[in-house]
């Protein structure tokens, strides 16, 4: 059985090849699938970090302008008698 070159190829050929070639367009499949899941995660993730940035500037600037009209307040409140 050893050095059976011939009787190897065969059974390559004729067991290994058809099988392996089966699997490997399974595997060209998920591939493809994975890679548009990860493309739609992607699109998500840039949609929820505009979303995110957009909350934080707004809420930014509310913050700023009530420190603004309460300093105006406090101001205007110690200057009169």
């Amino acid at each position: 059985m050893s050095n059976d070159l011939a009787g190897w190829v065969a059974v390559r050929d004729a067991d290994v090849v058809p099988v392996a070639g089966v699997a490997i367009k399974a595997l060209d499949a998920i591939t493809v699938t994975e890679k548009d899941a990860a493309l739609a995660v992607a699109a998500e993730s840039r949609a929820a970090h505009r979303s995110a940035v957009a909350l934080l500037v707004g809420c930014s600037l509310l913050a700023v302008l009530v420190a603004v009209a309460i300093g105006v307040v406090v101001a205007r409140s110690v200057t009169r008698p």
